[in-house]
Protein backbone atom coordinates (compact mmCIF):
# COMPACT_ATOMS: atom_id res chain seq x y z
CA UNK A 1 0.00 0.00 0.00
CA UNK A 2 0.88 3.32 -1.09
CA UNK A 3 2.25 5.82 1.66
CA UNK A 4 -0.03 9.26 2.22
CA UNK A 5 1.94 12.53 0.64
CA UNK A 6 1.63 13.80 4.22
CA UNK A 7 3.50 11.58 5.95
CA UNK A 8 6.60 11.74 3.80
CA UNK A 9 6.49 15.69 3.97
CA UNK A 10 6.75 15.35 7.40
CA UNK A 11 10.28 14.70 7.51
CA UNK A 12 11.35 17.46 5.48
CA UNK A 13 8.63 19.73 7.54
CA UNK A 14 10.90 18.93 10.82
CA UNK A 15 13.92 19.08 9.81
CA UNK A 16 13.05 22.63 7.94
CA UNK A 17 11.27 24.17 10.86
CA UNK A 18 14.19 23.07 13.63
CA UNK A 19 16.95 24.62 11.16
CA UNK A 20 14.65 28.22 11.40
CA UNK A 21 14.05 28.30 14.92
CA UNK A 22 17.43 27.10 15.79
CA UNK A 23 19.49 29.82 17.76
CA UNK A 24 22.59 28.78 16.18
CA UNK A 25 21.51 29.08 12.59
CA UNK A 26 23.80 30.44 10.12
CA UNK A 27 22.47 32.66 7.17
CA UNK A 28 25.26 32.80 4.28
CA UNK A 29 24.95 35.38 1.51
CA UNK A 30 26.64 36.19 -2.03
CA UNK A 31 29.37 38.06 -0.55
CA UNK A 32 30.63 41.34 -2.65
CA UNK A 33 33.26 40.54 -5.25
CA UNK A 34 35.93 37.67 -5.49
CA UNK A 35 32.47 35.13 -5.28
CA UNK A 36 33.71 35.13 -1.51
CA UNK A 37 30.64 34.25 1.19
CA UNK A 38 29.34 36.71 3.91
CA UNK A 39 28.30 35.00 6.93
CA UNK A 40 25.88 36.43 9.80
CA UNK A 41 25.11 34.78 12.82
CA UNK A 42 23.65 35.97 15.82
CA UNK A 43 26.09 38.41 17.00
CA UNK A 44 28.97 38.31 14.16
CA UNK A 45 29.36 38.98 10.47
CA UNK A 46 32.54 37.14 9.15
CA UNK A 47 33.82 36.25 5.65
CA UNK A 48 37.12 34.57 4.26
CA UNK A 49 39.04 36.68 1.91
CA UNK A 50 42.12 36.59 -0.58
CA UNK A 51 44.20 38.77 0.84
CA UNK A 52 46.79 37.91 3.69
CA UNK A 53 46.57 39.10 7.33
CA UNK A 54 48.53 41.95 6.94
CA UNK A 55 46.42 43.29 4.13
CA UNK A 56 43.33 42.17 5.38
CA UNK A 57 43.96 44.18 8.37
CA UNK A 58 44.48 47.26 6.32
CA UNK A 59 41.46 46.82 4.98
CA UNK A 60 40.02 46.89 7.99
CA UNK A 61 41.91 49.91 8.83
CA UNK A 62 40.48 51.59 6.48
CA UNK A 63 37.11 50.11 6.81
CA UNK A 64 37.30 52.01 10.29
CA UNK A 65 38.77 55.90 8.99
CA UNK A 66 35.87 55.34 5.92
CA UNK A 67 33.32 54.70 8.38
CA UNK A 68 34.67 57.69 11.33
CA UNK A 69 35.22 54.30 13.93
CA UNK A 70 37.84 55.76 15.89
CA UNK A 71 40.51 52.67 16.55
CA UNK A 72 41.63 51.41 20.12
CA UNK A 73 43.41 48.26 21.01
CA UNK A 74 45.31 46.26 18.90
CA UNK A 75 46.75 42.61 19.16
CA UNK A 76 48.84 39.73 17.61
CA UNK A 77 49.34 36.38 18.19
CA UNK A 78 51.22 34.15 16.84
CA UNK A 79 51.44 30.04 16.94
CA UNK A 80 53.69 28.94 14.43
CA UNK A 81 51.97 29.25 10.51
CA UNK A 82 48.88 30.59 12.15
CA UNK A 83 48.26 34.38 13.26
CA UNK A 84 45.74 37.03 14.44
CA UNK A 85 44.94 40.14 14.77
CA UNK A 86 42.23 41.97 16.79
CA UNK A 87 41.79 45.04 16.67
CA UNK A 88 38.94 47.39 18.28
CA UNK A 89 37.46 50.57 17.78
CA UNK A 90 34.48 52.66 18.54
CA UNK A 91 32.00 55.01 17.51
CA UNK A 92 29.93 57.26 19.74
CA UNK A 93 27.47 54.41 20.72
CA UNK A 94 29.68 51.29 18.96
CA UNK A 95 31.89 48.82 20.02
CA UNK A 96 33.38 47.23 17.22
CA UNK A 97 35.75 43.97 17.63
CA UNK A 98 37.39 42.62 14.43
CA UNK A 99 39.49 39.29 14.38
CA UNK A 100 41.73 38.61 11.60
CA UNK A 101 43.39 35.10 11.28
CA UNK A 102 45.04 33.56 8.71
CA UNK A 103 43.02 30.86 7.05
CA UNK A 104 44.35 28.37 4.13
CA UNK A 105 45.83 30.64 1.62
CA UNK A 106 43.87 33.58 2.55
CA UNK A 107 42.13 35.49 5.91
CA UNK A 108 39.28 35.06 7.93
CA UNK A 109 37.57 38.36 9.03
CA UNK A 110 34.97 38.06 11.89
CA UNK A 111 33.43 41.47 12.94
CA UNK A 112 31.09 41.78 15.96
CA UNK A 113 29.79 45.24 16.92
CA UNK A 114 27.81 45.98 20.23
CA UNK A 115 25.29 48.23 20.42
CA UNK A 116 24.16 48.05 24.32
CA UNK A 117 24.30 45.56 26.80
CA UNK A 118 22.36 43.13 24.73
CA UNK A 119 22.14 44.35 20.92
CA UNK A 120 24.26 43.89 18.53
CA UNK A 121 24.37 45.89 15.38
CA UNK A 122 24.80 43.54 12.17
CA UNK A 123 24.34 46.50 9.54
CA UNK A 124 27.58 47.93 10.59
CA UNK A 125 29.46 44.69 11.14
CA UNK A 126 28.67 43.94 7.53
CA UNK A 127 29.57 46.89 6.26
CA UNK A 128 32.74 46.51 7.46
CA UNK A 129 33.35 42.74 5.55
CA UNK A 130 31.90 44.15 2.93
CA UNK A 131 34.53 46.38 2.71
CA UNK A 132 37.04 44.69 3.17
CA UNK A 133 35.94 41.72 1.19
CA UNK A 134 35.95 44.78 -1.68
CA UNK A 135 39.45 45.54 -1.24
CA UNK A 136 40.55 41.97 -2.16
CA UNK A 137 38.50 41.92 -5.05
CA UNK A 138 40.58 44.53 -6.24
Amino acid sequence: MAEPQHFRLLPTTFLASFALSSSACVVAAAGVGAGGAVYVTERDVESQVALPVDAATDAVRQAFRDLGIVEGRYATEQDGSREERTLTGTTEDREVRVKVRSEGSGSRVSVTVRRDEVGWDKKLARDIVDRVVRAAAR
